[in-house]
């Protein structure tokens, strides 16, 4: 947040509590010098008298790949020399995400989870997630020339010849004490030294905070992306880039392509989401992730279709799907259950998505809770809630369900050449 930091900036030394907390991911490079002794544990004139009366504000940063690239991030926690990590006040945490660039949307998943913790932090007392940075003593933050060496040989790509690291500059004898100018413009100095994140065999980042994408690869995803050597063949400001897994062992022979194939490395779509769910609930377990972002990761995963359907003669298909009551007022809720028939106990997840409106989700469960009234009958139920804001008019649920394979369950067709149908209803708010 620009705004914020210089708020920060300005008033923190004259006020008695000007902001309690702030949640940083927009790290330009024109203040990246100062934030190294306005975060760690250096005195500066920034933060010397909040902390000396002590009024220091919490402090979230989020940096993507993308920053250690072209906004010099490492320099918010190593030495300027780039040769040992730096401490971190214990007013701030610094989280990284893994392979993500600046401006993807990525980030939100894990900033509203910490969002949420700045709040508990501030208004509860209940201490935020670690820090989750790339560190020099760890090997996971690493030169350019160290990171060329590891980066994997995938066919079309090319390595950053480059990465920014800006001037020392030399603002004159009172810039650190009170903060005025004697040199305009500063006398410019060496370069300080930039790191940026080491990556594993796959080409993706090993340190920070792994989204599914990374921890359960279908691809490689990069910080940092490269212009046309034509132009310049210098980093693109704030994008990033990708470069998908080949599908199958043939498929990488043929290409020469040193990364494991998807199928490879999860034979079975069931293989693939254990992986995934496995993550989202870490990430959950360690409050980088909310809920409804856990169901929609999840959701996410459960539309790749890399591997054939299995067991489709076995399929579990749905046979009713009903919502009582079907007219329904602002404030009201209403009973929604879901009947399957086939072979073998094996829907996993169900949930409705409103057509109108696909933010809006109802979850169901077999377990015996939330008004289900049979555990393991096969009937799954759900309470739909009509939230005020909702306006008067026709609703459609869309019910979704997973089978134990990951493979998309169906209302019952009329015949074995019907095309397999999506189980609707409709609800009625006036």
């Amino acid at each position: 947040m620009n705004s914020s930091e210089r708020f920060l900036t300005g008033l923190l030394p004259i006020a008695r509590e000007v902001e309690k907390g702030s949640l940083i991911h927009d790290l330009r490079r024109r203040r990246a010098m100062a934030a190294i002794t306005r975060i760690t544990c250096m005195p500066s004139i920034f933060f010397h008298l909040p902390r000396r009366n002590e009024i220091m504000p919490r402090i979230f940063y989020i940096n993507s790949s993308t920053d250690y690239w072209t906004r010099a991030a490492s320099l918010l926690h190593t030495d300027v020399q780039g040769k040992k990590d730096l401490a971190i006040d214990p007013h701030v945490r610094m989280y990284a995400i893994a392979g993500r660039a600046h401006t993807s949307g990525r980030i939100g998943i894990i900033g509203r989870a910490l969002l949420t913790a700045m709040d508990e932090w501030l208004s509860r007392g209940i201490t935020p997630p670690d820090s989750r940075i790339p560190k020099i003593s760890d090997n996971p933050l690493v030169t350019l020339a160290q990171f060329k060496k590891t980066f994997p040989k995938i066919p079309g790509s090319a390595l950053p010849p480059s990465l920014y690291q800006p001037y020392r500059l030399d603002h004159g004898p009172r810039w650190e004490t009170q903060g005025i100018k004697d040199n305009v413009p500063p006398k410019i100095g060496e370069k300080y030294v930039c790191l940026v994140p080491q990556v594993d065999k796959d080409g993706n980042e090993i340190a920070g905070i792994h989204l599914p994408e990374i921890s359960a690869p279908l691809a490689t995803y990069t910080g940092w992306s490269l212009r046309p050597e034509s132009f310049s063949n210098t980093l693109r400001r704030n994008a990033g880039k990708i470069w998908p897994l080949p599908g199958t062992k043939q498929e990488r022979l043929q290409k020469r392509d040193p990364r494991l194939s998807i199928v490879e490395r999860f034979p079975t779509k069931a293989d693939y989401m254990f992986a995934v769910s496995k993550s989202v609930l870490n990430l959950k377990h360690q409050r980088l992730l909310l809920d409804e972002d856990v169901t929609m990761l999840l959701t996410e995963a459960a539309e790749q279709d890399f591997w054939p359907p299995q067991n489709q003669l076995n399929q579990v298909n749905i046979s009713e799907f009903s919502i009582v009551p079907g007219k329904l007022q602002p404030g009201d809720s209403a009973r929604m259950t879901v009947e399957f028939t086939g072979k073998g106990l094996s829907v996993i997840k169900v949930f409705a998505r409103v057509r109108e409106n696909n933010r809006i989700t109802y979850q169901f469960n077999d377990r015996g809770l939330n008004g289900d009234e049979i555990a393991g009958d096969r009937i799954w139920t759900g309470n739909l809630i009509v939230y005020p804001w909702m306006p008067p008019k026709t609703y459609h649920l869309v019910l979704e369900a997973r089978d134990i394979h990951w493979n998309p369950i169906f209302r019952t067709a009329d015949s074995d050449t019907a095309k397999n149908e999506v189980a609707v209803q409709e609800v009625r708010i006036e």
